[in-house]
């Protein structure tokens, strides 16, 4: 199961197969946890009588410890196994849901204009002109234009007047270093 998460190999049931796994674990800790109780518990009643060597229930007591730090370190790569899952799970979502925003981001000025301009009233602009529909064509390439050229405007602004600006401040200082982190992070 380690092998194929590393590995990128996820398989469509590993929730119920990461459930059934960790469950079965967990049944094994409580049972060596309480064998571990049970077996001190005798081992405190039987130290009492005069014939009773302590060394073979020592022995297993320490068997018993082992096999119950066996388990716990399982749960422990357990619950990273699904914790590294659901890091791969969200960093997808993450990208469609980045991907939506700059589709939806786009789109809804251009959606804004058209249902503007498809309105049936009176008195609308260029509704009597017989160029109409070629300057709201215009219109709608040129907010186009204007939003694919006024991101990189803000970063231009951003670059050379703001950070010279304001670079003296630590605190503009702090915030540019901590987007460049998150830049760099998102490019892998």
């Amino acid at each position: 199961m380690e092998d194929n998460i590393f590995d990128r190999k996820i398989s469509t049931g590993f929730v119920d197969k990461w459930f059934d796994l960790k469950k079965d674990v967990l049944r094994i800790e409580r049972f060596f946890t309480r064998q571990l109780f049970m077996f001190k518990d005798f081992l405190k009643f039987a130290e009492k009588s005069d014939d009773f060597s302590s060394l073979v229930f020592n022995n297993m007591i320490s068997d018993i410890q082992f096999a119950l730090l066996t388990a716990e370190g399982m749960i422990s790569r357990i619950d990273s196994l699904h914790n590294y899952y659901m890091s791969v799970k969200n960093e997808k979502l993450n990208k469609n849901i980045y991907m939506l925003t700059v589709f939806s981001g786009l789109f809804l000025p251009l959606n804004l204009i058209v249902g503007f301009f498809g309105m049936n009233t009176e008195g609308m602009l260029f509704a009597n002109d017989p160029k109409g529909t070629t300057f709201v064509i215009y219109a709608l390439m040129s907010v186009f234009i204007i939003f694919l050229v006024g991101f990189n405007i803000l970063k231009f602004l951003d670059k050379f007047l703001l950070r010279w600006w304001l670079s003296r401040r630590s605190i503009y200082k702090k915030f540019l270093q901590k987007i460049d982190k998150l830049e760099e992070k998102w490019r892998v």
